[in-house]
C-alpha cells in the first residue's frame, strides 16, 4: 500500500514537470506595453559633415503611438553601420551593429520640442555608413526605428572659395574657384559642387543637381527678395558622393 501511494506521488510530481517543461512559466511571448506608453518613431533623423566628422540630430518624441503626450524619454538606442565601398550591396539587408545607449530626458525644453544630437569622429575613408535611432520610455516600451540616414566618408574636400553672386532681373548667377582635393585622394576621386539657397538665411535646401562646372544660374527667385547661398564640394568615387567643405554664404537680391 505504502509504495502504491509513493508511486502515485511520484507519477503526479512527473506529470507536473513535465506540464512546466512543455509550457514554461506560462508565457509564451514577451509582454507587450501598452500603446499608451510607446513612444512614436523619429521621423526626422539628420546628419551633417564638419571637419572633424559628423553629426546627428533628431527631435524628441512628444507622443505615444496612441496620441498620449509623452513628458520623458529614458534613453535612446542608435543603430549604426559601416560597410567598405568595395563590399557593398544595395540589395542586401544593412548589416546593424548592437545599439548605442544613449541618455534620454525631458521631452520638452519649457514649450520647445529637444533636439538630441550625437557627434562621431570615428569615421573610415572609403566606408558607406548608416545610422536608425529609437526611442525608449522604458526597458519594455521602445520606439519602432527611425528614418535611416547614410553617407559615405572621405576625408572631406576643401570648401569652394570667392563665391560671388551677380544680380539680375528674376535670375542670380554663381560663380566660385575650383576646391582642393583632400590630401591622399586616389587619382579616380573627382569632385563635384551643390549649391544651396536659403531665404532667411538659415535652413539651407540644395537646388540644382551636383555639377563639376563651377557656376549656375538660379533663375526660381523672385525680383525683391534676398537670397542667400552657399556652395559645397563633393568627393565623386565609384558613383557615390562624398560630403566636402561648404563655402562662406552670399547675398544677394535679384532686381
Amino acid at each position: 500500500m505504502k509504495n502504491r501511494c509513493l508511486a502515485r506521488v511520484a507519477g503526479i510530481f512527473l506529470l507536473g514537470m513535465s506540464l512546466l517543461a512543455a509550457g514554461g512559466c506560462g508565457f509564451k511571448n514577451a509582454p507587450v506595453p501598452p500603446a499608451s506608453v510607446v513612444p512614436q518613431p523619429i521621423e526626422d533623423l539628420r546628419y551633417t559633415i564638419n571637419d572633424k566628422g559628423m553629426q546627428l540630430t533628431w527631435s524628441y518624441p512628444v507622443k505615444s503611438i496612441k496620441g498620449t503626450v509623452l513628458e520623458e524619454v529614458s534613453s535612446f538606442e542608435l543603430y549604426r553601420a559601416e560597410i567598405p565601398l568595395e563590399e557593398f550591396c544595395g540589395n542586401c539587408p544593412v548589416p546593424f551593429a548592437e545599439p548605442i545607449s544613449l541618455d534620454g530626458g525631458s521631452s520638452l525644453d519649457g514649450k520647445t520640442r529637444r533636439k538630441a544630437t550625437y557627434d562621431s569622429a570615428m569615421l573610415r575613408s572609403g566606408h558607406k555608413y548608416f545610422f536608425k535611432v529609437r526611442s525608449r520610455t522604458s526597458w519594455w516600451a521602445d520606439s519602432n526605428d527611425s528614418n535611416i540616414v547614410t553617407f559615405v566618408w572621405f576625408e572631406p574636400a576643401a570648401a569652394p572659395a570667392n563665391v560671388t553672386a551677380q544680380p539680375a532681373d528674376s535670375q542670380v548667377t554663381l560663380s566660385w574657384q575650383p576646391a582642393v582635393p583632400a590630401a591622399g585622394s586616389a587619382a579616380d576621386m573627382g569632385l563635384n559642387y551643390q549649391v544651396l539657397r536659403s531665404i532667411g538665411g538659415k535652413d539651407y535646401v540644395k537646388i540644382g543637381e551636383p555639377q563639376k562646372g563651377t557656376s549656375y544660374v538660379d533663375r526660381q527667385v523672385t525680383n525683391g527678395q534676398k537670397y542667400f547661398y552657399t556652395v559645397q564640394t563633393l568627393t565623386t568615387y565609384k558613383k557615390e558622393l562624398a560630403e566636402g567643405g561648404v563655402s562662406k554664404e552670399v547675398a544677394v537680391t535679384p532686381i
